[in-house]
């Protein structure tokens, strides 16, 4: 197993967890871009993703690169936070400022990249009802760990993080989100 991760200090954490859990052997933890994937064409059997694609500057770039490294029959799956189709950028911008992105891709976006890469048996399972609830319990939680998470993080990044995630709460009440899971293979 590979995991992909383009922060050093965060790969240095996952790599000392592994080691701790007896994983080291099991999962080699790499620092690279999923803009430029340090590895050759049909390298791998699946690519997954958790909520990460909504980070890159290029998605396009970022879904091309996914295909890329799978072998033929090979499985792209994934999930993002994204825009609800037909949601102007300019309507989340307070919401998605958090993540340092300026738009969210959407559904059919993905659907189309997807399609353009090659991809065969495209689907998507929308989850999107279950966001409003995912964030009011994130909201419950920094709530309820608040006077810990003081002591190691500002009262300043708490404070725009719990208005950040009422904003996520909002949106997603709103229809304007979406978050669920793609599956395709490679053709």
């Amino acid at each position: 197993m590979t995991a992909l991760n383009i922060s050093e200090a965060q790969n240095r954490h996952h790599r000392d967890v592994n080691a701790e859990r007896g994983l080291a052997g099991l999962i080699d933890v790499v620092t690279g871009s999923f803009q430029n994937v340090p590895y050759d064409d049909g390298h791998f059997d699946v690519v997954w993703s958790q909520e990460a694609f909504c980070h890159s500057p290029d998605r396009a770039r970022t879904v091309t690169e996914a295909v890329r490294v799978l072998k033929p029959g090979g499985a792209l799956v994934f999930t993002d936070l994204m825009a609800a189709d037909g949601v102007p950028a300019k309507t989340l911008e307070a919401v998605v400022s958090r993540l340092r992105t300026n738009e969210l891709a959407t559904p059919e976006f993905y659907l189309r990249s997807l399609a353009a890469s090659g991809m065969a048996r495209i689907e998507f399972d929308d989850l999107s009802e279950q966001m409003g609830h995912h964030y009011e319990r994130l909201i419950e939680e920094v709530r309820a760990h608040e006077q810990e998470l003081r002591a190691v993080i500002s009262p300043d990044y708490l404070t725009a993080l719990l208005t950040s995630l009422t904003l996520w709460v909002d949106a997603a009440d709103r229809g304007q989100l979406r978050w669920g899971i793609f599956h395709c293979r490679r053709s």
